[in-house]
């Protein structure tokens, strides 16, 4: 370690198939976990603390490969009739709230798919996408104008 650094860490490092934390805090005053030294998590269990900069080893031994789940689309509807449906509290002129889930992205000034909501003076609007059936959903993209980012 370079001569003036008294502590360190490396978080959430993934290492053969495990996710390794490392924390080094000569006095224990920088980080204040409660310990001085060098401590380690193994797949967010502490398998070392309190031990020496040098000299300690920890148990590493290959996980099991996680095959990451595959992300799907569940709101694509590329036919506009079924499931998933869109709906919407309002529409402007053009596509009805069906083309905002039929998996295409336009980086057109005016896409030809896109949903607007109709100028109603409204300060929200509400979007529905319902599915056949419940489904987890653990991320969220919407794209605004121009494919930016909208929440």
């Amino acid at each position: 370690m370079p001569a003036g650094r008294d502590h360190f860490a490396l978080q959430n490092v993934s290492y053969h198939g495990r996710e390794l934390s490392v924390v080094y805090d000569r006095d224990g005053s920088h980080y204040r976990l409660g310990v001085r030294g060098l401590c380690v998590w193994v797949d967010g269990h502490l398998v070392a603390s309190g031990r020496p900069l040098s000299g300690t080893t920890v148990d590493l031994r290959r996980a099991p490969v996680r095959r990451p789940e595959e992300l799907a689309n569940r709101a694509f509807h590329h036919k506009g009739e079924g499931f998933p449906r869109a709906s919407a509290s309002s529409s402007g002129e053009g596509a009805g709230p069906e083309a905002a889930v039929d998996g295409r992205v336009w980086f057109d000034r005016t896409p030809v798919n896109r949903w607007v909501s109709a100028p109603d003076g409204a300060r929200t609007v509400e979007f529905t996408v319902t599915a056949a059936e419940a489904v987890t959903v653990d991320r969220l993209e919407l794209l605004g104008p121009r494919g930016s980012q909208a929440g």
